[in-house]
């Protein structure tokens, strides 16, 4: 019958009338005056829960690739609390069906990506009682391994292992030159079941492609074999400028670095090898009036 309830609230007046406040159409609320909630927990009881399980299917689509829990028709039947996660009572059943589930496909990532991830790591103190047992004695293992070799080296007036380096998505990071050429490498552990892969460049050319002559592919898998770590890690890596041994070389070294970020306990196997060192030689430049840097041209007397 109207046209607009807005219109007849506020009718436009002439040239000669007096103008007037125009009212608010509640009718028809404008943004300004009604603010819809970003968070779908704004309405609900749990108000905690269900925020926490809006932050775990986040998590989910991140970590995507790496899940290898197989969803059955069960886990949508009946509550599957396998890892006896510590779910509060008061919970509806669809609440509490969704959390568990959510946790159980958390809990299947790889350990290594779930001790790295803080929301992770988070839902895991908040939610386990037994799950995160595994991945703290494998760290505690290892933390005491390092305390032993460092004990042991402040005997001997050696120097300390550094603590490992690695990044909130499993990478540790090494650079170097050799020569004109730099490169970036940065590696992370291969996950269970799959193959490990060495890519060179943005454009992801593989080793066997980006280095055709053999003795370079060798140059780059030499700290790999070294610390007998040959399909253990994913490499990725950065090369720019210098020839193909120049690039080769700054790789393998940059490698190593990496290596010894990632487990402080390679030190001593790379160190034997001098790769931490990198080969300072470049070529030396031509002079004037010489064949080459030392050359000479062949003496002629007449």
């Amino acid at each position: 019958m109207f046209k607009n309830t807005f219109s007849l609230l506020n009718k436009v007046s002439g040239p000669g009338t007096k103008t007037t406040n125009r009212l608010v159409n509640f009718l028809e609320p404008t943004q300004k005056h009604f603010q819809i909630p970003l968070v779908p927990t704004f309405y609900h009881a749990n108000n905690d829960v269900v925020k926490d399980i809006f932050v775990q299917e986040q998590l989910l689509v991140k970590y995507k690739a790496f899940i290898k829990y197989d969803e059955t028709h069960e886990d949508h039947i009946q509550i599957n609390n396998k890892f006896n996660w510590k779910v509060p009572g008061t919970l509806k059943s669809t609440l509490k069906q969704k959390l568990v589930l959510n946790l159980n496909k958390i809990y299947s990532i790889n350990k290594y990506y779930r001790g790295s991830d803080k929301d992770i790591v988070y839902f895991m103190d908040k939610y386990s009682n037994t799950a995160l047992e595994e991945g703290n004695k494998a760290k505690s293992i290892f933390n005491e391994n390092v305390n032993k070799v460092n004990r042991t080296r402040e005997m001997n007036n050696e120097r300390v292992l550094l603590r490992e380096k690695i990044d909130s998505e499993g990478r540790s990071y090494g650079y170097a030159q050799r020569m004109s050429a730099k490169a970036h490498v940065y590696i992370s552990k291969v996950l269970e079941g799959q193959d490990s892969k060495i890519l060179i460049s943005s454009q992801h050319v593989t080793l066997k492609d980006f280095f055709n002559q053999i003795k370079h592919r060798e140059n780059v898998i030499f700290p790999l074999k070294a610390v007998n770590a040959l399909g253990k890690f994913n490499i990725y890596c950065e090369v720019k400028d210098g020839g193909k041994k120049g690039r080769s070389e700054a790789i393998m070294y940059a490698l190593a670095k990496a290596l010894v970020s990632y487990n402080p306990l390679y030190y001593d196997q790379i160190m034997k090898l001098n790769l931490l060192n990198p080969d300072c030689r470049v070529r030396e430049r031509k002079k004037p009036g010489k064949k080459g840097a030392r050359a000479r041209f062949t003496w002629v007397k007449r």
